[in-house]
This record gives structure tokens, sequence and C-alpha cells, in this order.
């Protein structure tokens, strides 16, 4: 089960009147261990359709379900996503429990943006999204909820895109996958660059920049930059590990280079970051 350590409460519902209001979010929970709220077990169903009232997207933290949306059947596990659409039937079944997972319920126009498959998040990048959305939400500060719709925006909008991307079978899809893991792998490394990967995928620089850009809408280098960063943030609000050693682990061998550059994204110093940020 993937764990969320410093999640430690979920939303009380909170009432939106939507005669004046053509976006309000019904919740965004998270169901996992540590919560009051208990798990679904290892024999749950909800063998009675149930037809929602809201979108609902869905990220699955641990267990095994059979969640079927209208004519839809999809079987979801551990960092698994799907979709439940708004005004459509569905009825969800227990395979394996305990089963927990985060909940974003939400009424938009999405009739043209739903996903008709699940969308699986092996490298947990959607999943930090997830916690972004319920820890912004929880902590109720300033324009919080406006963030928090256009996090849910942005969310659906990059689901969809991932689905398309899925749905293609293109050779330089499978090129671009093999990419990214190659990133990951050396995002730590101080002297990556592009000419190295270029070497690896044993493709030309012009086009591997432009089937890139296609698919992340940025270049390498910017997508290599933001990778970076992001983990560093999320290093700096989750985990007790040094500026330093953060520095290291994401490419910056001077670590005063990596202040300067962590400011000039994000406005301030890691060290305010991390006061400003931490969930205790």
């Amino acid at each position: 089960m993937l764990k969320l350590s410093y999640l430690e409460e979920v939303y009380k519902d909170m009432k939106f009147n939507s005669n004046v209001c053509n976006f309000y979010i019904g919740d965004i929970e998270g169901i996992y261990k540590t919560n009051y709220k208990s798990p679904l077990m290892h024999k749950w169903e909800w063998p009675r359709e149930r037809v929602r009232k809201t979108d609902s997207v869905i990220y699955i933290l641990g267990g095994e379900a059979m969640i079927c949306p209208g004519n839809n059947k999809f079987y979801v596990k551990t960092g698994d996503i799907v979709h439940r659409p708004v005004h459509l039937p569905y009825t969800a079944q227990g395979i394996k429990g305990p089963f927990y997972y985060f909940n974003i319920s939400f009424e938009a126009d999405t009739k043209n943006a739903v996903l008709n498959t699940v969308i699986h998040d092996e490298k947990q990048y959607f999943l930090k999204k997830f916690e972004t959305l319920f820890t912004r939400w929880n902590n109720k500060k300033g324009q919080y909820i406006l963030e928090c719709k256009a996090m849910i925006y942005s969310l659906m909008a990059e689901l969809l895109s991932e689905q398309e991307f899925i749905n293609r079978s293109d050779k330089k899809y499978e090129l671009l996958s093999k990419a990214t893991t190659y990133i990951d792998n050396n995002i730590s490394n101080p002297y990556f660059s592009i000419g190295e990967l270029l070497t690896f995928l044993n493709v030309s620089d012009t086009y591997f920049r432009r089937i890139f850009k296609e698919r992340y809408n940025v270049v390498p280098v910017k997508y290599i930059s933001d990778l970076r960063m992001t983990t560093a943030e999320d290093y700096l609000k989750n985990s007790d590990m040094s500026i330093r050693k953060i520095s290291e682990t994401t490419g910056f061998s001077d670590i005063s280079y990596f202040s300067k550059s962590f400011k000039a994204r994000t406005g301030m110093s890691p060290s305010l970051y991390r006061e400003k940020f931490r969930f205790n």
C-alpha cells in the first residue's frame, strides 16, 4: 500500500450552492490506514446501481476492485486512477482488501472530458498531485478554493492527455517512455546531458526534441529542470533530508546554485519553503 504519512484528517463536507457557482468541490478525501474512517475490507460490494451527482476521480492507494461506471468495467489496483463521471450509474465490488483510496468529487463542465480507461501511475507522478490537492484543501488558507479548482482542472487535463498517450501505439511514444525512465534514473547526476540521452536512445536531436515537445509541451531541458525542482519541493515538504543532500539528490553539485535556482522558481529559499509547507 502507498503510504501518505503526513496526511492527518479528512475534509468535512463543505456545501456549495450550485445555482450561484458553476464549479464546486464536493469533497477531497483520503481513506487510508491512519485515517479515522475505516477502509473497505476484503469482501465489499455495491451491487445496486448508484448515480453520482458529481464527478469523481479516484486514486487507488491499496487493494484491488472492479469499478463499473456505465457500460465500462474497470479492474483497479494500487497506483490506478479511475473516473466516475457525473450522472453515470455505477457499481463496484472488492477483489482484494483492505481497499484504500483518494477521492476527489467536484462539479464542472466535463461532459467532453471523460476518462474511458484506467490510468496507471507507475512513477507516482499523479500521486503527488493528489497529495498536494488534499493538503492544500485541508490547510484552508488564503485563496485555497480557487487554487484547488485550478489544480483539479489541470489534473483532469493531464489525465486526459495521458489517456490519449496510452491510446496511441506509435513507436515514438514507446521511445518517449524509454526516455523519461532514463531521465528518472539519472536525475541525481549533475553531469547528465541531453547528448547522453540521445546516444542511449540512438535518435537524432531534431526528431527527439520535436516528439518530446509534442508529448510534454516543453523541451527536454525544461522537463529535466522542472523534474529536479518538483522533486526537491517534495523532499523539502515530506522528508528530513538536509538541504545539501536534497541538492545532491536532485543533480546540483553546488548548493548555492541549487538555492539560487530554487528561489528563482518558487520565490523562496529552500529553508523558507520547508518552513512554510512542511506538514507536521
